[in-house]
């Protein structure tokens, strides 16, 4: 074989090589996005201290960057600076329950299913607790997340997903 052969066979090995992974990886990548409130003033924060998730101004810092990854049955929502996933605590018996970041466990209870509300903005609807919708709680302050009956015409469960 000469050594003019040798580049060749390098850059077909690579070629295939990268076919070969490009066929075993999965086809849905995770986006990342900053989830707005429907006028697009303040978004959701993760806290470095609790679980809370609260609508804050933007600020630039990673707490309010979010990796959406779908998966089969809902949407993943991972916090890229505390490696959170959203969700809402199986257990709770309360009528709103609270939408925190809890680590991630692949349950129901962490999925979202992306409702189309308007032109510009969806609802996050739990694929764990039927019927609940993430959900603006406007009595607080700051405001937190909550996990309200799903209302597709209520303004405080609709989101806008932004670029980072």
């Amino acid at each position: 074989m000469s050594m003019r052969h040798i580049p060749r066979m390098g850059v077909l090995s690579v070629l295939v090589v990268g076919l070969v992974l490009a066929a075993v990886t999965p086809a849905t990548a995770a986006t990342r996005h900053r989830i707005a409130d429907s006028t697009g003033r303040t978004f959701a924060t993760a806290s470095t201290t609790d679980r809370h998730v609260t609508m804050q101004p933007p600020s630039g810092r990673a707490n309010q960057v979010w990796e959406l990854t779908l998966t089969s049955i809902g949407d993943r929502l991972t916090n890229v600076l505390t490696g959170g996933c959203l969700a809402v605590p199986a257990n709770s018996t309360v009528q709103r329950p609270p939408v925190i970041q809890q680590p991630c466990q692949g349950t129901p209870y962490e999925r979202w299913q992306r409702v189309q509300t308007t032109s510009t903005t969806v609802a996050f609807r739990n694929v764990g607790l039927q019927g609940r919708c993430m959900g603006i709680d406007p009595t607080s302050f700051p405001a937190r997340l909550l996990a309200f009956p799903c209302n597709f015409g209520a303004t405080n469960q609709h989101f806008r997903l932004l670029a980072p």
